[in-house]
């Protein structure tokens, strides 16, 4: 299993919402979603399933160790994904 099929099947996992209700909050099937656990997924929904999800594209890649959206105040450790600051 790649880090990518790993990383989305638990952001799922920790979302708590179904299948058909990501599939839908995407705008694609639920097989999608199938295939996206695989790790088949384009770049394009992939960001918009780290928005669904509440999470980043960075995190999901296996980038970044936070898996929520990064706060641009202080760098923290590991924590923070300090490479995405503006």
């Amino acid at each position: 299993m790649s880090i990518l099929s790993a990383r989305i099947t638990e952001a799922i996992n920790l979302s708590d919402l179904k299948n058909v209700e990501i599939a839908r909050r995407c705008g694609v099937s639920s097989q999608n979603i199938t295939n996206w656990k695989t790790g088949q997924i384009r770049h394009e929904k992939l960001l918009i399933l780290a928005k669904t999800l509440g999470t980043t594209v960075d995190w999901l890649l296996g980038d970044c160790v936070s898996f929520k959206e990064p706060t641009f105040k202080e760098p923290t450790s590991t924590t923070s994904c300090n490479h995405l600051r503006p």
